[in-house]
C-alpha cells in the first residue's frame, strides 16, 4: 500500500509540473492537464498551485505584454476549470457548472486586464496583450467581419469562446491524460458524458438570432451587431464540439477502424470545421444520435 501511494504521489507531482509548464508555454495544451489535476488533487492544492503560478507571472510581467497576457489567460483558464470541478463535485449538473465556471473565468480575465492596465499605465497596453488572442480568433473565424468595430468590443466573446473550448477539450481528453500519468479517476454521477453532449435549446435560438442580426444588413444598430458577434464567438465552439460528438458517435456505431477515425478527425479539423458546426446546429432538430441508435438496434 505504501509503494502504491508513493507511486501515485510521484505521478501527481509530474502531472502538476507538466500542467504548469503547459500553461505557461503551450496554453492550448493545458486544459486537459488542468482538468485532470483538478479532479485528482484536493481543491486547496489545485488553487494553491494556480495562485502561486499566476501571481508569479503578474510579478514578472512589468512592461512585458506577452507575459501579462499569459498571466491573464492562464489565470482565467485555471479559474474556469477549477470552478467547474468544484461545482461538479457538489453534484451540480454540467450545464449549470459550465455556465457558472465560464462566467467566473470571464470575470477573472476582466479583472486581470484591468489590473494590467492600471499597473503598466500604457494606453495601448490592452491591444498589445490581447494581440495573440485576436490573431488566433481571426484564424479560427476568417469569415467573421469584426473590422468595422473596435477590436476591444470583442474581448469578452473571444475569451468566452476559448474558455468554453477549454472546458470541452478538457472533458474529452481527461481520461487519456489520466491513463498517460497512470492515475485512477472516479467518474462523477452528474458529470458530462461526452458522447451525449448536447447544448441547451436556448443556445440554438441565441445562435440563430445572432446570425440573423448579422445577415440582415438593414439592422444597423451598432451595439446589437457587437452583441451578436460576441455571442457567436462564444457559442460557435460548443456547436463545433456538438458536431464532433455526433461524428464520434457515428464512428463508434459503425465500428470504424483507427485509420478511418484518423482521416475523419484530420478532415474535421483542417477542412470541414464549418460543416461540423452546421452539423452540431442541425442536430438540434435531427437528433442524429437517436437515429443511429434506432438503426443499430434494427441491424442487431
Amino acid at each position: 500500500m505504501g509503494l502504491i501511494n508513493a507511486q501515485k504521489k510521484r505521478n501527481v507531482f509530474w502531472l502538476a509540473i507538466t500542467s504548469v509548464i503547459a500553461s505557461v508555454f503551450f496554453s492550448f495544451l493545458s486544459p486537459p492537464l488542468l482538468r485532470t489535476l483538478s479532479v485528482t488533487v484536493k481543491g486547496r492544492v489545485f488553487w494553491l498551485i494556480g495562485t502561486v503560478l499566476v501571481a508569479s507571472l503578474f510579478l514578472i510581467s512589468s512592461n512585458q505584454y506577452l507575459v501579462s497576457g499569459t498571466a491573464v489567460y492562464v489565470g482565467a483558464t485555471w479559474m474556469t476549470l477549477g470552478a467547474y470541478s468544484e461545482l461538479e463535485k457538489r453534484g451540480i449538473s454540467w450545464k449549470v457548472s459550465g455556465l457558472t465556471s465560464l462566467i467566473i473565468g470571464l470575470l477573472f480575465a476582466l479583472a486581470g486586464y484591468f489590473l494590467v492596465m492600471r499597473t503598466q499605465g500604457s494606453e495601448d497596453v490592452l491591444q498589445k496583450i490581447v494581440e495573440p488572442l485576436k490573431t488566433a480568433t481571426m484564424e479560427l473565424y476568417p469569415n467573421l467581419d469584426m473590422n468595422q468595430f473596435k477590436f476591444e468590443n470583442f474581448i469578452l466573446g473571444m475569451l468566452g469562446g476559448f474558455l468554453s473550448s477549454a472546458i470541452l477539450i478538457s472533458l474529452i481528453i481527461e481520461s487519456r491524460i489520466a491513463r498517460l500519468f497512470n492515475i485512477k479517476r472516479e467518474r462523477i454521477v452528474t458529470g458530462l458524458r461526452w458522447l451525449e453532449f448536447r447544448l441547451p435549446d436556448a443556445v440554438i435560438w441565441v445562435v440563430l438570432g445572432s446570425a440573423f442580426v448579422l445577415v440582415q444588413n438593414w439592422i444597423n444598430i451598432e451595439w446589437l451587431n457587437i452583441l451578436a458577434i460576441n455571442l457567436l464567438l462564444v457559442f460557435i465552439a460548443p456547436l463545433f464540439f456538438q458536431g464532433v460528438a455526433v461524428v464520434e458517435f457515428m464512428l463508434r456505431v459503425s465500428r470504424s477502424g483507427p485509420i478511418m477515425r484518423t482521416i475523419t478527425y484530420l478532415l474535421m479539423i483542417l477542412q470541414l470545421s464549418p460543416f461540423v458546426v452546421v452539423l452540431g446546429l442541425v442536430d438540434y432538430w435531427a437528433d442524429f444520435r437517436r437515429l443511429f441508435r434506432k438503426r443499430a438496434k434494427q441491424i442487431n
